[in-house]
């Protein structure tokens, strides 16, 4: 008797609601006026003493007043000090009405460790400008889940100075004019996919994104353009957190994807880019997504600033990023 042939069943993706917190309102703070005091936090890891102090003269240089205080320089190992230290200093920025805004020092590792206890509510009630990016992107999707607050992934007080003119320009006038800013890069990114679509912008470190999955830090990404970076992964590990962000539905529930900096631990950096680049575009083949790569945000020096929680059109295929809403008033 002849046996049956099998026939390879094809794989069906389910599609999963990675969360289930609905942002609240988009709340934007007031812009910040020259003279203003911007509050100076190290929610993660120490720095070097010697850039926190170019940090803060150039800070004053665009006509703003850094206010830090002395516990700031404690160091704890990977922490700039214990947390309930790195807690309260965080607290005390943001409830002080004397402070505009709050710029993070350095990233490194630590915030997400704050996050059970702060102050969601206060911080709503009182809404100031929140600057960082790596490791603040805890901040950024907390705040996002539980406050609606609109805060900027941009550059930290130790990698200000070197930030080109022009991503420092275009930073004075997201935190300073209350409108859109436009398109947020300089020049035209590269088309990964094309097509074109609205939503919501969403910077972030991929490493935290993927350790807030399935925590109460972490909103609803239905809209989301992911704009995506890391620092200091071998590529494989690229792959890996890209899979899980897969598997847990992440891209499924995405509108659009924008691929920033990824600046890889490896000899051979043009091979495992390649490797990385061809990961995200079959992410994004699969799941029908418009996507940007090699944008200029991220661990490096031409970190171009990029709003959290605004409305924004992406178009692939003129490889823009473009801005809608204002994110101050």
């Amino acid at each position: 008797m002849r046996r049956a042939e099998t026939v390879a069943a094809p794989i069906v993706r389910k599609a999963y609601r990675v969360s289930s917190i609905v942002r609240p309102t988009p709340i934007a703070p007031p812009a910040l006026r020259p003279g203003d005091a911007v509050g100076l936090i190290a929610p993660a890891s120490p720095f070097d003493r010697p850039r926190f102090e170019a940090g803060v003269a150039f800070l004053k240089a665009l006509g703003f007043e850094p206010v830090w205080e002395e516990s700031l320089f404690e160091a704890d190992a990977y922490l700039a000090g214990p947390d309930e230290r790195r807690l309260a200093e965080l607290q005390r920025m943001a409830r002080d009405p004397d402070i505009r805004a709050v710029l993070a020092v350095r990233g490194g590792y630590g915030t997400m460790r704050l996050l059970p206890d702060l102050d969601f509510a206060g911080i709503a009630g009182q809404p100031k400008i929140w600057i960082g990016f790596s490791d603040f992107t805890a901040l950024h999707l907390a705040f996002q889940a539980r406050t609606g607050l609109t805060t900027i992934h941009g550059p930290q007080l130790v990698t200000l100075p070197a930030a080109p003119a022009e991503a420092v320009e275009r930073l004075l006038r997201l935190v300073a004019r209350p409108e859109p800013l436009g398109t947020l890069f300089p020049e035209p990114a590269a088309c990964w996919r094309p097509g074109a679509v609205s939503g919501w912008l969403l910077p972030a470190n991929l490493t935290l994104l993927c350790c807030l999955l399935g925590t109460a830090y972490l909103p609803d990404l239905k809209g989301a353009i992911l704009c995506l970076e890391d620092t200091g992964e071998a590529a494989y590990r690229i792959d890996r957190m890209l899979t899980h962000l897969e598997l847990a539905g992440v891209f499924d529930r995405a509108a659009g994807l924008v691929a920033g900096q990824f600046t890889l631990n490896t000899d051979d950096p043009q091979t495992y880019a390649a490797l990385v680049e061809r990961r995200f575009k079959e992410i994004a083949l699969r799941h029908g997504l418009p996507l940007l790569g090699g944008a200029p945000f991220g661990h490096l020096d031409a970190n171009y600033p990029v709003p959290v929680g605004v409305r924004a059109r992406l178009d692939a295929d003129a490889g823009e990023l473009t801005v809608l809403d204002p994110c101050v008033h």
